[in-house]
């Protein structure tokens, strides 16, 4: 055995000995209440990530209002948006400081409304409704009951508003939940 092969093999043992001491990646999940656009506005989130990362699902009230009984004068119409997202923990058990890129949609071939309620143009039709990136902290206070808050900024694409296309929005986000 010449030296470039020892060389190689203790390189290759070295290696295999380095990821054996490695953990395997926990996997965690989380359900948090709260305001931000990574809650739709004010909604429910849904977690499911690893020991740093975690991808997330949300949906606000209007999941619940899409079906209510209209009142006189209203102008009910379907209407569904939901959050996604993606964040990053600075600690393996998802608290501490994080940082969060998460966007708002709405359903493809939603009816977009104005501030009113009333649908607008068939041509505004939209998907992508927001983009922010925030930072902030996960408090864990037990080993299931988490806190955090966050501040950041995005920009908000065609939300049926008039002089909002494009426009420069702060996102500032409180939660509470239970991590399984």
């Amino acid at each position: 055995m010449n030296r470039s092969s020892l060389l190689a093999a203790i390189l290759a043992l070295f290696a295999a000995a380095a990821r054996a001491e490695e953990p395997a990646p926990t996997f965690r999940s989380a359900l948090m209440a709260g305001a931000g656009t990574s809650f739709d506005v004010y909604g429910l989130r849904y977690e499911l990530g690893t020991d740093h990362l975690a991808f997330f699902a949300a949906t606000g009230p209007l999941l619940v209002l899409q079906h209510r009984r209209p009142t006189p004068g209203d102008n009910p119409h379907d209407h569904f948006d939901f959050a996604l997202g993606l964040r990053y923990f600075s600690r393996p058990t998802n608290d501490g400081l994080f940082v969060s890129l998460q966007s708002m949609f709405s359903v493809a071939g939603d009816q977009p409304v104005d501030d009113a309620g009333y649908p607008m143009r068939a041509e505004s039709k939209q998907v992508l409704k927001s983009l922010t990136l925030v930072a902030g902290w996960r408090w864990a206070l037990s080993p299931h009951l988490a806190v955090e808050a966050g501040l950041g900024f995005g920009a908000l694409r065609g939300a049926g508003c008039e002089g909002c296309q494009g426009m420069t929005i702060p996102d500032v986000s409180v939660g509470i939940g239970y991590a399984f």
